[in-house]
């Protein structure tokens, strides 16, 4: 059986997909397989993936007849794989060259069913030519605390909010090595949504699994680029509503949903905000406002966790909860004084070519600040 099944999903990524299959097929373990997934991706990516193929045995090409979005593409992936463990790999990222062996020797060493590292961001085409030292600074504070192997079930019982819920290394499916028996005989998958598949699938795995391990090494390049879906924005952002549901009959399933339902509506107040914030078009705020505010209305939120949440998403809390017609008055008023503030002053931040900028706007008057060089 091989060690490591890395897979990946291909989709309009022609710009970046050989750097990132060499990351792979140059890795220092060899007993690996990279699975990629095209998802009916309708640039040159499976071009260049046939012309890998002929260059390295391991690469396994898998093609969907018709566009199923990431959580299916990545399903298809670990339905298809052999591996002992299994990394996932977003085709615009990078592994350094030691990932597999690393992650996998550390795996074998605790007995661990999940291995958890940290990333390095990098712009556009700016790729480390050498391994950073540093850390992020949530993962050094949350290894500090997290040295020795963790029981899940410990985690889930003791851990705070925000180390289970918003902590990003216990929300995304990158960076990490799992175990690929406890995906399978769980019948463990991403729910078929455009986003927030991740929190659901990463929880599903981490109710079932026995042992967690941190490596104290950086094991993914992450790259942000205009054309990632966190960096777009697009109708997707309306996937976050589809993922209550399963997420409620995931914790059920596992017989938590008693103790963190709390935490759950908590959880998913800052992620419809953040959604509105960060990936709704302009064209669509209204829309995904009333949406929320449908959603949000139907709660219960006597209990919610109120100790995690900011005053504004506890503002946001009371003027959702609002009945219609107030809620109405109020976000038209809202949004027509915001804009006409955005239009005489703003201020954001942009990073482009590694260099971080201030963009400050008066009157429509756009003026940019180079701060600082974000990788030297």
């Amino acid at each position: 059986m091989t060690k490591v099944s890395i897979i990946i999903p291909i989709f309009k990524v022609e710009k970046y997909l050989s750097s990132c299959l060499d990351s792979c097929i140059n890795q220092t373990l060899q007993d690996i397989e990279i699975i990629c997934v095209n998802d009916n991706s309708p640039d040159n990516s499976m071009n260049i993936l046939e012309k890998y193929i002929h260059k390295d045995s391991r690469i396994k090409i898998i093609s969907h007849e018709k566009n199923q979005g990431l959580a299916v593409t990545r399903n298809t992936g670990l339905n298809n794989s052999t591996g002992d463990y299994v990394l996932f790999l977003d085709s615009d990222d990078l592994l350094p060259l030691d990932t597999c062996e690393k992650m996998y020797n550390h795996a074998i060493t605790n007995n661990a069913d999940l291995v958890v590292g940290d990333f390095f961001q990098f712009y556009d085409f700016n790729i480390p030519t050498e391994k950073p030292k540093s850390r992020t600074p949530e993962f050094s504070e949350f290894y500090k605390q997290k040295e020795e192997l963790i029981d899940p079930k410990n985690l889930i019982e003791k851990s705070t909010f925000i180390q289970f819920y918003q902590q990003l290394y216990f929300m995304v499916v990158w960076m990490k090595l799992y175990k690929r028996s406890i995906f399978i005989d769980n019948n463990i998958i991403a729910p078929p949504l455009r986003c927030a598949e991740d929190f659901i699938m990463v929880k599903d795995f981490l109710f079932h699994c026995k042992t967690i391990s941190f490596i104290d090494d950086i094991v993914i390049y992450y790259r942000k680029h205009a054309d990632g879906f966190t960096s777009s924005k697009n109708n997707y952002c309306f996937d976050i509503f589809n993922s209550y549901k399963p997420a409620i009959e995931m914790f059920k399933k596992n017989g938590y949903l008693q103790k963190e339902f709390n935490n759950i509506q908590a959880f998913y107040l800052q992620a419809y905000i953040a959604h509105l914030e960060n990936f709704c078009p302009l064209y669509l705020v209204p829309q995904f406002m009333w949406k929320m505010h449908k959603e949000i209305k139907l709660w219960n939120t006597e209990h919610i966790n109120h100790n995690v949440l900011s005053k504004k998403e506890e503002k946001e809390l009371k003027i959702y909860k609002l009945p219609t017609i107030f809620f109405i008055i109020y976000k038209i008023y809202e949004i027509i004084f915001l804009n006409i503030l955005k239009f005489i002053f703003n201020v954001k931040n942009e990073f482009k070519n590694n260099n971080k900028y201030k963009i400050i706007k008066i009157f429509g008057i756009k003026i940019k600040i180079k701060i600082k060089k974000v990788v030297e």
